[in-house]
């Protein structure tokens, strides 16, 4: 992967066009929906001795950034975005729950944020357990580098998987334009 300033002109162009597709797309779906609901991230909360997830069961994150995926590929979108706490696991660990409104709707989605929280106050509430409880039990099969050589090998060897992974969403995403 090149950096921006050694892009050729045709790329930098195919890259903004495709950001413009994406945009109208976000458009489109906003038109239909109010509020996009997901999980803030895709696995519980780790072990605080790791580095980053590099593995979640079989699925294997090609960096550091992966196991963030619903987070980060809103970014792209210029959507706003806010996590709310939603529960806690069996072992007790805290889970949110991302909401996302259209571009520059700010005002809606603070108050689909509020409007939640107030409709479950126990849990927005509720103090969740630290991260550093020598007793908490970590769930999912979730692994990664603990030293910064095991990062290193990571980020080397499991981009393709990640990105194996990620093309089917792209391909439903294309088919359903």
């Amino acid at each position: 992967m090149g950096h921006a300033a050694n892009a050729e002109p045709s790329s930098i162009a195919a890259a903004r066009a495709a950001h413009t597709e994406l945009y109208e797309g976000v458009l489109s779906f906003f038109g239909e929906y109010d509020m996009l609901v997901t999980p803030t991230v895709i696995l519980p909360p780790y072990d605080m001795d790791l580095r980053y997830p590099s593995r979640l069961g079989k699925v294997q994150f090609g960096n550091y950034l992966d196991w963030m995926v619903l987070s980060w590929a809103l970014t792209v979108t210029q959507c706003p975005a806010m996590s709310v706490p939603i529960g806690f696991t069996s072992a007790g660990l805290p889970v949110g729950l991302q909401i996302v409104s259209k571009p520059f709707a700010e005002p809606m989605l603070l108050a689909a944020a509020a409007a939640f929280e107030a409709a479950h106050p126990a849990v927005a509430t509720a103090t969740p357990c630290a991260p550093a409880r020598p007793d908490a039990k970590f769930e999912g099969g979730v692994d990664g580098p603990r030293t910064a050589r095991e990062a290193e090998q990571h980020a080397q060897g499991a981009g393709a998987a990640f990105q194996a992974l990620l093309q089917p969403i792209g391909e439903l995403y294309a088919s359903s334009l």
